[in-house]
């Protein structure tokens, strides 16, 4: 088990190998316990990703038109309402046996707050990261970062395999209909935003810019929504609190398929694409 020193961060992999096809060994869920709080991971190939908030580990499944299978879904079912299509951004608990070929987690302890309303989103997050000057982190630091509250919209990204698109496509895909993006898209909900700031000359290592997930607060039904973050509006009272991360620790893996990667190509073709929120 790792020395939890508040704030560090503990990652297994670098993005580049993930995204080069490194898929099938990792951690298992039930050890991130062992080195924090709070964190993101990727899983095996279009296999989504995860949410580690508050000591708990949150499924985020592909959405992408490739569903996983209910029998090969890595969660332990906790939802009441078994009938719920996986289309509507439900989040169950992960397995705890589950390997995660990418890791990023750490021992969340906040060193800064705000508490923030009104016209609030994506876009303004760094300003409010800046706001306590230097000493707070900026945009060459990796930053954990938390907000907790009432949002009037959580936009979500898809997760899982990037869209593949030859290099000759004249022609963009076609816009969502309306009732993709409503399926994407949670309005008026109570929940809780925690990801990283990764800065620009990380980029192959860990993910770059904003990378976050939402988790909403149980509803009647007892179901928890929510989602990698694509943006999001606060409304009324939202807490942000972050910390700077002075110290980073890289986990590599042994095995032969990590030498036998070409990390230093610009080809990406095939490549899984886990980029940054913002």
């Amino acid at each position: 088990m790792a020395a939890k020193i508040p704030n560090d961060i503990y990652q297994f992999s670098i993005v580049s190998a993930y995204k080069a096809g490194l898929t099938q060994a990792g951690p298992p869920v039930r050890a991130l316990q062992g080195y924090g709080t709070d964190g993101i991971a990727y899983f095996p190939r279009n296999g989504g990703e995860l949410l580690f908030l508050d000591s708990t580990a949150y499924f985020i499944p592909p959405n992408q038109g490739h569903q996983a299978s209910r029998t090969a879904s890595p969660v332990t079912s906790t939802s009441p309402d078994t009938s719920v299509s996986p289309n509507e951004n439900i989040m169950e608990h992960a397995k705890g046996d589950i390997l995660l070929p990418f890791v990023m987690v750490t021992k969340f302890v906040p060193e800064f707050s705000l508490n923030i309303s009104g016209d609030t989103e994506m876009e303004s997050l760094m300003d409010l990261l800046e706001c306590e000057g230097p000493v707070a982190g900026g945009k060459n630091s990796f930053m954990p970062f938390r907000l907790r509250g009432s949002f009037s919209s959580v936009s979500l990204h898809d997760v899982g395999p990037g869209s593949r698109r030859s290099s000759n496509a004249t022609s963009s895909p076609p816009p969502p209909s309306s009732d993709s993006e409503r399926e994407r898209k949670l309005e008026n909900v109570n929940g809780t935003i925690f990801g990283f700031h990764g800065p620009k000359w990380a980029e192959g290592i860990s993910p770059t810019g904003f990378h976050c997930s939402f988790v909403s607060e149980r509803d009647e039904g007892g179901v928890v929504r929510g989602g990698r973050v694509r943006d999001f509006k606060v409304n009324g009272a939202v807490e942000l609190t972050w910390a700077k991360t002075g110290r980073f620790h890289l986990g590599l893996p042994t095995d032969g398929k990590f030498e036998e990667l070409d990390l230093g190509s610009n080809g990406e073709s095939g490549m899984l694409s886990p980029t940054s929120s913002y």
